[in-house]
């Protein structure tokens, strides 16, 4: 270590304590009256030597006046009044570069304002500031939803049934998820671009931080692993609450990135996956096809949604805006030909305009054409002399002389017309109005003819118009000789009144007395007028006979081509011999009677059974009787097989089979799987047992 110059003189004021420091530190000290010195500490004392001294440097009470101040040591300043910059000036680092990633510090003075740029700053007392400005840049891996989030503290419960708890750094017991919200954990390897983790559970119920929460969202995915403390859950929807079915979703690395998009209506694993709850996009539209929007998939960066307000500059090269398409340089309603009859609106930049083929608008010739009908407004239009003028709706002149006057409406005085082509004749203020299509309408029009008259082939009466028979009158048109009439209650009588429609909705029919009329349908036919001849049915008012021989008359008969197939009396319902009367209808037809020469046959398919209504359960409970004791059956037919068994099952403790032999009778006791041989013998041991002996 070198030993610096010892001064002289003692220096006092302006010199650092002797008890301050240590051996070899250093200071910089200005002495009154005398410089600046350096001083450092050498065993106990300090010892100085002079930087700038007053009587041979720029050392002044005023101040240092030097391009430079160097040392290899620390350069202390102690002075008994402040130390000041001169105003407008610099102090800083000798290497400073300004910005977010520069380096050292500076105070400066820089448009009209003194600026301090630093690295930090830390103020232990109270910062008064009037105006802060904070500019930090942040970012953010994988992709951000804005909604209901939550991160796992604990759980407990078998997977697909957890109960969860989540952090609470409020401390007030409280997690941001409700009933019946779809919430998802996942996390997605970006350089693999696989999903590493995907949970997604619907919340069961919530008890301050606490959720329990079930594995039932429909078409949701397996488990790719299970739950643990530090996972992230997030709200995507909710089955039943559609207010919590939506979110604000910013992302970069999902697929079609980068773009900002809100979504709603989710409330399903299968709504959230699709596209359907975009409402809103804003940045990379892939993904999305819409053809209203112009949209198929493709890679295009904008805005896409139902709805869009903006107020200013709006510059469009295709799409459409209220129904018309947008091309370049040209709007249009259907198609892109100017003046065309199938194109209702036309506008291109160059003015060319048309609607459809009735105005068109050619610049380059100056030419606007009207096809049709022109309205003139309010103020009217008039030729110069004032001879004729076009007023609104009305054209005054003192007279018109035309060949053809084609007009909406033509009032006048008096007309001289040779022919009028019009598209009505309005002719007493509406009151008559006869139509181009030959129609007329007459409003409170009275229309007179004298007796014996003549209109359109009907003489005219005093109450009625009359032709051939037939009668228009107030009351109903009828024929005269009765054969028909219809009347203004609504009612009306056809075939000589034998066949009514009463006002009431009621049709009547009164067949001939011989009993031989009646509703006839014939076959169907392919074309040309029917011919009302052929294969038919009818059914009429008829008589029959009963089996026993006693005539029925007022019967109800079904003929065909003329043959009586089914008859309803009163008391009996009637089928032709060797028809059978099926029970059901269509492939439900599979039972049936059928007479056979004084015998009845029963159709019986698929091995049916016929039986009771009501079984009897027990020897004298409820059930029938096949046959009584005054009207037997003469005989029972069964063939030599288990299908003529006699069976007898008490449906509890016994079950027995008859089966007849040439020699025998065989019994079957099916619950011991025993058979026995009936000898015939006779027996006094059942003599309790109660037989059907009497004649009733």
């Amino acid at each position: 270590m070198s030993i610096p110059v010892i001064l002289e003189e003692p220096i006092v004021k302006g010199a650092p304590s002797p008890n301050e420091g240590s051996d070899g530190d250093k200071r910089y000290s200005y002495v009154p009256n005398k410089g600046l010195f350096h001083f450092i500490k050498y065993n106990g004392k300090w010892h100085s030597s002079a930087v700038y001294e007053e009587n041979i440097g720029a050392i002044t009470k005023k101040g240092v006046h030097t391009e430079n101040i160097q040392s290899n040591h620390d350069i202390r300043l102690a002075p008994g009044k402040n130390v000041e910059v001169k105003e407008k000036r610099s102090m800083g680092t000798g290497v400073f570069t300004e910005g977010f990633s520069g380096n050292g510090w500076r105070l400066r003075y820089e448009d009209n304002e003194y600026n301090l740029e630093l690295d930090s700053l830390t103020v232990r007392g109270t910062l008064h500031v009037y105006e802060l400005l904070l500019q930090q840049l942040r970012a953010t891996n994988g992709t951000v939803v804005v909604t209901s989030a939550g991160k796992v503290d604990s759980f407990s419960g078998s997977t697909g049934a957890e109960t969860i708890v989540f952090d609470d750094p409020s401390g007030h017991n409280v997690c941001p998820f409700a009933t019946n919200d779809i919430i998802l954990c996942q996390r997605v390897s970006v350089n693999a671009g696989a999903t590493v983790k995907q949970l997604v559970r619907r919340v069961a119920s919530v008890s301050g931080k606490t959720i329990t929460v079930a594995s039932d969202v429909s078409g949701q995915p397996s488990d790719t692993t299970s739950i643990a403390k530090g996972d992230d859950f997030i709200r995507i929807g909710n089955t039943s609450t559609s207010s919590r079915q939506g979110g604000v979703i910013i992302t970069s690395d999902l697929t079609n990135a980068p773009f900002v998009e809100v979504f709603d209506g989710v409330s399903s694993w299968s709504t959230w996956t699709g596209t359907a709850k975009i409402k809103a996009r804003l940045g990379q539209l892939a993904g999305i096809s819409d053809s209203d929007a112009g949209l198929s998939d493709t890679t295009k960066f904008g805005l896409y949604t139902n709805d869009v307000h903006l107020k200013g500059h709006i510059h469009a090269t295709s799409g459409k805006i209220a129904g018309i398409n947008i091309s370049s340089g040209v709007l249009y309603s259907d198609n892109t030909t100017f003046g065309a009859s199938n194109n209702g609106f036309y506008l291109n930049s160059d003015g060319k305009f048309s609607l459809k083929d009735k105005l068109t608008f050619d610049p380059s010739s100056s030419t606007l054409t009207l096809s049709g009908t022109a309205v003139i407004g309010a103020t009217g239009w008039a030729h110069s002399s004032d001879a004729t003028k076009i007023d609104g709706g009305d054209i005054y002149a003192g007279s018109v002389t035309a060949d053809r006057i084609t007009a909406t409406t033509l009032s006048s005085i008096s007309a001289n017309l040779g022919s009028i082509t019009a598209g009505s004749i309005n002719i007493g203020s509406g009151s008559a109005l006869i139509n181009a299509d030959g129609s007329a309408v007459f409003t409170s029009v009275t229309v007179t003819a004298q007796n014996g008259s003549s209109i359109g082939g009907f003489t005219s009466g005093s109450s009625a118009l009359t032709a051939n028979n037939i009668s228009v009158g107030t009351g109903a048109i009828s024929n005269s000789n009765g054969h028909w009439s219809f009347n203004s209650d609504g009612s009306s009588q056809l075939a000589g009144d034998r066949i009514r429609f009463q006002n009431d909705g009621d049709i009547t029919i009164h067949t001939a007395t011989s009993a031989s009329q009646g509703i006839v349908f014939y076959d169907a036919y392919s074309s040309g007028s029917p011919s009302h001849s052929g294969n038919n049915w009818k059914i009429m008012n008829g008589s029959t006979v009963d089996g026993d021989g006693s005539a029925v008359t007022g019967s109800f008969n079904f003929l065909k081509d003329g043959t009586n197939e089914f008859i309803i009396t009163n008391t009996s319902v009637h089928v032709p011999s060797n028809s059978v009367f099926y029970l059901g209808i269509g492939t439900d037809a599979d039972t049936g009677f059928q007479r056979d020469s004084g015998r009845m046959r029963v159709y019986m398919v698929n091995q049916s059974a016929m039986y009771p209504n009501q079984g009897s359960t027990s020897a004298t409970g409820n059930g029938y009787d096949l046959g009584r004791s005054t009207a037997k059956w003469r005989k029972l037919y069964v063939v030599q097989s288990n299908v003529g068994d006699l069976v007898m099952d008490n449906q509890s403790d016994a079950r027995w089979i008859l089966r007849e032999q040439p020699d025998c009778i065989l019994a079957r006791n099916c619950k011991t799987q025993k058979t026995y041989k009936l000898d015939m013998t006779e027996t006094s041991d059942y003599n309790n047992e109660t037989w059907e002996d009497s004649v009733e």
